[in-house]
């Protein structure tokens, strides 16, 4: 990604996501139980204060845009991705998937890697309802 547009989305992240939400981002790397192969995913949580996470009602998927070239989901949709957190009762489980012009170039194999730990462990280790929608943008 080209550092203007770098800046550019750190500058909104700042902008846009309190100090007090930062405890409601993780960072992680999951595991498909079928596959073994792994992909990093950021997890966004709901307001703490209006849910216990033992009652979130199950887990959204999300892929966010820049057409597999550029991009990650928390500088580019870390408020997006928390506000559907907050407004489902739900994880939002956000893949981020390798880009072009990398070593390992699989966007589609790390989507799948992470929508097989949503459907198979996500529930169980997130401790919410195993029901499951998947979002997205521009990839």
């Amino acid at each position: 990604m080209s550092q203007i547009k770098s800046d550019f989305y750190r500058d909104q992240f700042n902008q846009r996501v309190s100090k007090s939400d930062i405890d409601r981002i993780k960072k992680r790397r999951i595991q498909s139980p079928h596959s073994l192969r792994e992909t990093d995913v950021t997890v966004y949580l709901p307001n703490s204060k209006s849910i216990e996470q033992s009652k979130l009602n199950g887990i959204c998927l999300h892929v966010h845009g820049g057409g597999w070239v550029w991009g990650d989901s928390q500088h580019q949709v870390a408020h997006r991705c928390l506000e559907m957190a907050s407004h489902l009762n739900a994880a939002v489980v956000s893949v981020e998937y390798s880009l072009l012009h990398h070593d390992r170039f699989d966007p589609v194999g790390d989507t799948l890697t992470a929508l097989e730990w949503v459907e198979y462990a996500g529930a169980n280790e997130l401790h919410c309802k195993p029901i499951f929608v998947a979002s997205g943008e521009s990839s």
